[in-house]
């Protein structure tokens, strides 16, 4: 199983989000690192169930999602023990003090506003990342 062992060699991110612009951006950001491996879900409920069968060691998470609200995503993770402990990091054009403060109240552990400031988007990742290979 060499394809296994290569998957784990790195960090699995899984990034929420709906808009293909946005998914592209976070992409071409992030293939500049090959030891991660990043998961895409358009829907919540879809990246609910991917965070719960993958384990990533980061969550990237939009607030505004076709089918479920992203603060609902966060609210579900947070309540489900296979997901509890796992780092969020939203990133949404709902960019107000007050939005962040609430989100990080329920259990994000960063917030960044749209559009993406690189720079500030790399250093977040980086720093909610697990030290080292899992």
């Amino acid at each position: 199983m060499p394809n296994a062992t290569r998957e784990r060699s790195g960090h699995t991110l899984l990034y929420v989000e709906d808009d293909l612009s946005s998914l592209a951006l976070v992409e071409a950001i992030l293939s500049s690192t090959p030891d991660r491996r990043v998961l895409f879900a358009v829907q919540g409920r879809l990246g609910l169930e991917l965070a719960r069968v993958h384990r990533p060691d980061l969550v990237l998470l939009d607030l505004r999602l076709p089918d479920i609200p992203g603060e609902e995503v966060l609210r579900r993770l947070r309540d489900d023990p296979r997901t509890a402990s796992l780092p969020v990091l939203v990133v949404s054009s709902d960019a107000g003090s007050q939005v962040a403060d609430r989100l990080l109240a329920a259990g994000a552990s960063a917030f960044l506003g749209k559009p993406l400031d690189v720079e500030a988007f790399l250093e977040a990742v980086e720093r909610l990342l697990p030290a080292g290979a899992p």
